[in-house]
């Protein structure tokens, strides 16, 4: 079996809102207005509600009350919005979804530690367009989601091997299928014609040596996952910290005294996002 033929055989697989193709549309308009982009994301109140809540939270820390989407529109940046409304449609799609192996909720705690790991790597870091990161790391994982739907009682039997210690869940992926949730994940967002960038990302987030191909900004969210992890920060399933790739930690660049940075900015952010997301 393919990762296409997988992701086929999941009922009723939620597929992304069209508001989030329309303001994709608005922005492919070198002449679009704020007023028009904001009334596209207005039409969706639930989306924009999160979306207001989003920008009041800590992720941004601005010091006065957003209380409109123009207003949040200005201050964070129109391609970071869509960032945001894709994260939002993506959790709001999945989260009701009867994934019995593991809780949907500690799954999206993970998925937003990540997240939000990954964008501090990249502001310590001083990477370019760091506000991408945040939905590189809160997505990295969306390929685990689609097993557990296509394959409960397979991986279910993989969870169990993991919890008695018979390996990573990865490796145990890789050995029972011929492929892992990178790939899953990599063939579900390249079929939602999402970016290229964020598919090779969630792709091979695991690294794997240099013979993934994996760049650095696989690498920074990599890290952010072994990172909130070891922090037991959420779980997508599994109970043992990743492997530090090597290769990965070179291309990150982090310096080792600023992971005490890292790991308290991130716990800072993490309740205040979580209540933006779930409330």
């Amino acid at each position: 079996m393919t990762p296409s033929e997988l992701i086929g055989r999941v009922p009723d697989l939620p597929s992304l809102p069209e508001v989030y193709f329309q303001v994709d549309r608005v922005l492919q308009d070198p002449d679009f207005s704020l007023q028009e982009l904001s009334e596209v994301i207005e039409r969706e109140p639930a989306i924009a509600a999160r979306l207001l809540r989003l920008a009041n939270s800590a992720l941004y820390g601005f010091s006065g009350h957003i209380d409109t989407i123009q207003r949040a529109v200005t201050m964070i940046g129109s391609d970071e919005i869509r960032d945001l409304i894709l994260s939002s449609a993506v959790l709001s799609a999945f989260k009701r979804m009867p994934v019995g192996a593991v809780s949907m909720r500690s799954f999206w705690e993970h998925s937003i530690a990540c997240g939000l790991a990954a964008r501090n790597i990249a502001a310590l870091t001083g990477a370019a367009n760091m506000q991408r990161y945040y939905i590189y790391g809160l997505l990295h994982d969306i390929g685990r989601l689609v097993l557990f739907l296509a394959l409960p009682q397979r991986m279910g039997d993989l969870l169990i091997r993991h919890r008695n210690s018979e390996g990573h869940l990865v490796d145990l992926e890789h050995d029972a299928l011929g492929f892992t949730h990178e790939t899953v994940g990599g063939t579900l967002l390249e079929g939602w014609r999402l970016p290229r960038a964020l598919v090779g990302v969630v792709a091979r987030h695991h690294c794997n040596g240099e013979e993934s191909g994996a760049g650095r900004e696989a690498a920074v969210v990599h890290f952010a996952d072994l990172t909130v992890n070891a922090m037991s920060m959420g779980s997508s399933g599994t109970r043992l910290v990743p492997e530090l790739d090597e290769r990965a930690w070179e291309r990150v660049g982090l310096e080792v005294d600023e992971i005490p940075i890292l790991c308290a900015d991130t716990l800072e952010q993490f309740e205040n996002v979580v209540a933006a997301f779930f409330d």
